[in-house]
């Protein structure tokens, strides 16, 4: 999951519009940046091709104004873009998330993993509850 969310975001981030909106989106929810920090845009092709010019993270990085919105992830609005941009690392570290998304990822599939395993077993139970009617109607039959 590390090596295939690294290398969508360099080689698709940017130019592709379904890659953008899930990591911009992931990013927000997750209060994160990049798969395993701001670093990943560093050799994205986002950075190298000048698809952002003044940009050195995605916006959706930065602590956002429109934070809890539930369209934030499409229009981010930074709290303050051009010390969230900075290169500075004692201004970054207070306009940016530092953490990579990839570990707030995988805790999320673990926290949802239980319900949807239940659901599924629940599931399963009324399949064979219903097996077993049926077996027994058609006996009687």
């Amino acid at each position: 999951m590390k090596t295939n969310l690294t290398e969508k975001l360099q080689k698709d981030y940017g130019s592709n519009k379904d890659v953008t909106e899930s990591i911009d989106f992931a990013q927000v929810k997750f209060r994160c940046c990049g798969i395993n920090g701001a670093d990943d845009y560093v050799n994205s092709n986002w950075k190298k091709d000048n698809i952002s010019k003044e940009n050195n993270v995605s916006k959706t990085c930065c602590l956002l104004v429109n934070d809890n919105s539930p369209e934030a992830y499409k229009q981010p609005q930074p709290v303050n873009d051009t010390l969230c941009q900075s290169e500075d690392s004692s201004t970054v570290n207070v306009y940016r998330h530092q953490s990579g998304c990839l570990i707030k990822l995988e805790d999320f599939v673990r926290r949802e993993s239980t319900v949807l395993i239940g659901i599924g077993c629940g599931i399963a139970g009324l399949e064979i509850f219903g097996m077993i009617f049926s077996i027994c109607l058609c006996k009687d039959i």
